[in-house]
Parts: C-alpha cells; sequence; structure tokens
C-alpha cells in the first residue's frame, strides 16, 4: 500500500525485474501497484506456512491462501532447499484440496516455476580453522522453542551420567521469550559452558572456529544456515535426520530423528554424540554454498526470470 499511495520519485522510471521475499503479497502487489502489472516477479521463499510446526492453535487459512495466491500471482518462485520446495508445493496442493468446491491445478505451475538456490555463505565464513584445545559443542541458534533446546539439555545430560563432560558454546539471538529449559540448562551445565548468549560478530566466528562439532535439534529449518556457517568454519554437523538436513549432510552426520519422543530422540542424540566424539574429525565441504559459487546461479535466474511470462 506504501507503493500504491506513491512515494516521491519512485514511478519516474520503468522497472525491470521485482525481487520480493514470500512475505510480500505477490498478488497484492500486482493489484496495487499498477505499473508493476506486467513486470516479472521472483518471489524468494526462505520459510513456508505448510511446514512450519504449530504448537496450539490451527494455522491461519487466510494466511495460507494468500501464500498461494502469491506463488501463483510470481513469475518465478526460488527457494532455500528442495526441502522448503517440496513441502511447500505439496501442502499448497494438499490445502487446495481441502476445499469443498473448485481445486485449481497448481501443482504443475508452481513446479515448472520453481528452481532451489540457497541462501550464500558470505566469504568470511571461510578460513583457516584453529586447533581447539579441546573438543567442544556448539549449539548456535534462536532461543526459541522450535529449536527444541531441551533435546540437547536431556543429551548432554545422558553424556554427563557417562562421565562424557565435553565443552560447550551455547550461543544464539534471544528475543523477549526464552524457552525456560534454557535458564534451566544454562545453570545445570555451567562448568561446561565455555560461552553463553549473543556473541558479537567477530567472537562468533572465533568461536566456530575453534569449536569442534556443531550440534542442531531443530524442529523448524528451512535452510540451517547457523549449522552451515558453523561446518564453513571447519566444525563437524551433529544435524537430526530430518528437515533440509537430509540434503545438506551425509547420513553419518545425523542422527535419528523422532520428532514426537523428545527423551527417545535425546538418547539417540547422546549415542551419536559420544561416538563422534571418539572418531577423527572429518568436515564436510560446503564451498558449493559459498556467494563466489552460487553468484552465476543467481544471474542466470534472475536473467531468465526476466525473460518469463506468467
Amino acid at each position: 500500500m506504501t507503493w500504491a499511495m506513491g512515494i516521491e520519485g519512485i514511478w519516474d522510471q520503468d522497472y525491470d525485474l521485482v525481487l520480493t521475499t514470500s512475505m510480500t503479497d505477490v498478488a497484492a502487489l500486482r493489484g496495487l501497484v499498477r505499473p508493476l502489472a506486467d513486470v516479472p516477479i521472483v518471489s524468494y521463499f526462505h520459510e513456508n506456512q505448510f511446514a512450519y510446526p504449530i504448537r496450539e492453535q490451527r494455522p491461519d487459512a487466510r494466511l495460507l491462501i494468500q501464500t498461494i495466491q502469491s506463488a501463483a500471482a510470481a513469475n518465478t518462485l526460488v527457494f532455500n532447499s528442495r526441502f522448503n520446495r517440496d513441502t511447500f508445493i505439496d501442502g499448497a496442493c494438499a490445502f487446495i484440496e481441502s476445499m469443498p468446491d473448485h481445486h485449481p491445478l497448481v501443482r504443475e505451475i508452481f513446479e515448472q516455476r520453481s528452481r532451489v538456490l540457497p541462501v550464500p555463505l558470505e566469504n568470511e565464513c571461510f578460513f583457516e580453522k584453529l586447533v581447539p584445545p579441546t573438543q567442544r559443542l556448539v549449539w548456535n541458534h534462536r532461543w526459541e522453542w522450535d529449536k527444541a533446546p531441551e533435546r540437547f539439555f536431556s543429551a548432554l545430560r545422558v553424556l554427563k551420567a557417562r562421565r562424557i563432560t565435553p565443552r560447550v558454546a551455547l550461543v544464539g539471538q534471544s528475543f523477549r521469550q526464552v524457552p525456560a529449559s534454557i535458564h534451566e540448562g544454562i545453570e545445570e551445565f555451567k562448568e561446561q559452558l565455555d560461552f553463553v548468549g549473543f556473541q558479537p560478530l567477530a567472537n562468533y566466528r572465533e568461536i566456530l572456529q575453534t569449536s569442534t562439532h556443531v550440534v542442531s535439534t531443530a524442529l523448524h529449518e528451512f535452510q540451517g544456515l547457523a549449522v552451515a556457517e558453523a561446518c564453513a568454519a571447519g566444525c563437524v554437523p551433529v544435524v537430526p535426520d530430518r528437515l533440509s538436513y537430509v540434503e545438506m549432510f551425509p547420513e553419518s552426520a545425523r542422527y535419528s530423528s523422532y520428532p514426537d519422543d523428545a527423551d527417545r530422540e535425546a538418547r539417540a542424540l547422546a549415542e551419536h554424540l559420544e561416538a563422534a566424539l571418539k572418531r577423527p574429525l572429518i568436515r564436510p565441504n560446503l564451498s558449493h554454498l559459498s556467494w563466489q559459487s552460487l553468484s552465476s546461479d543467481y544471474e542466470t535466474m534472475l536473467n531468465d526470470a526476466l525473460n518469463s511470462k506468467r
């Protein structure tokens, strides 16, 4: 609506292409802003509402409909992982088929317009690995419930009972509501914690550079940038066998996934960590996710979009 109401000088020139995130309602943008009615639009999906875990309330049907209409109005749909693309298309089709009347056949259209292009890692993420003085696990996610921090602490509890007490860096951004399990875990494992909380960028990168393993317990993850950044810095991934991790890392890096059974999954993580801490450090090569590697793919996508038609 801000664009439609007019920003001084914004329509003094014609536009070749619009690049939006999936948070933008492309159908409304085209309808409200007449100069953009026929301009090619690329919608980049960093997440989708169909695969977002819901704790209590049902998903807002109006938001789901808006997302489907937005995708139908865009020329090109770009997803940061195959998991994101597949869950979006499958979810959109299942939602449409649940309607009591007409069922638009969107699958073929969405598949034809879709491509997968991960968010690139900055070149600064790739630097020489420092030899850690001791083994250290880093858990570097948002401090929110969908990252399941309680499963990480449960696994540490199992390891501690076996007299395995690796050093730990519990870093990441926190918001107004922090899960109680994090406060409790910080107190319980304070003797093992080297770093806690949000870190300045230089400190954060040094933490990744001097840690040996990066751990994820996420229930919600569409690409896994935090884990990828840690791996680019030389950490060995320890991730659940689900979400986008399945396409990012080999089976040897993934522990058994039990999203509906937290205790069982924590034990599986502990078993995996116990074995991983004994093995030589074999770090994955993620150079294919660097901006240097992906820039030509982005250029090709934008050029193709310029010539696309809805």
